[in-house]
């Protein structure tokens, strides 16, 4: 999706704008930026312990883990998300993490 050329609010560089993000203000990422984010989200996404919710083992996996930015949530965000799978019950769940921005 392509908004058109515009000032990246990260880089600076007019440029064209590949997502916007209104966390409060609204933040124009071009491709390089919006890939740098999401690379930094599911990074330290991968470094969270989970717990399972159903025994509370630490003895979990993530599976099928994705980042991206949301288009339908008011405001948008970036966010993280997987599938975990405790390895002592056999629970499975789902788990969506949005970086929301600021509290102004």
């Amino acid at each position: 999706m392509t908004f058109g050329k515009d000032t990246c609010s990260s880089c600076g560089k007019y440029t064209d704008i590949t997502a916007k993000v209104l966390n409060g203000q609204e933040t124009l990422y071009c491709k390089e930026c919006q890939d740098k984010e999401l690379k930094i989200m599911l990074e330290n996404f991968n470094q969270i312990k989970f717990y399972c919710i159903k025994c509370g083992s630490s003895n979990v996996t993530k599976n099928d883990t994705k980042t991206g930015i949301s288009l339908t949530d008011i405001p948008n965000a970036i966010y993280a998300k997987a599938f975990i799978t405790c390895k002592d019950c056999d629970h499975r769940f789902f788990l969506k993490m949005e970086d929301q921005g600021k509290i102004n």
